[in-house]
């Protein structure tokens, strides 16, 4: 309500001095918005990422602890262990 005052002023110098602080006003609250939402998409995506090499380390080291006839069975191959291991870690950053 305020600033709708501004543009009532019979002072000409007076309206624009206001009307300019109030510009600034809106300038600086968008420069704020911009790093606000830079910041939390930059740290999200770090927080993804971190959370998805965890992820691999940990189900790579578990595969390892199998035992030896645990990769003789189909679903345990070499290729599909590395295709397990993109995909539930891609799976993880899209659920995150």
């Amino acid at each position: 309500a305020e600033m709708i005052g501004v543009f009532f002023n019979v002072d000409t110098w007076d309206m624009r001095y206001e009307a300019s602080m109030w510009a600034c006003v809106f300038v600086g609250m968008a420069v704020t918005q911009f790093i606000g939402a830079f910041l939390s998409q930059y740290c999200f995506g770090v927080i993804t990422e971190r959370l998805a090499c965890r992820v691999r380390g940990m189900s790579y080291a578990r595969m390892l602890e199998q035992d030896i006839t645990w990769f003789d069975e189909p679903e345990n191959t070499a290729g599909a262990l590395s295709s397990r291991l993109a995909t539930d870690c891609i799976s993880i950053k899209a659920f995150a």
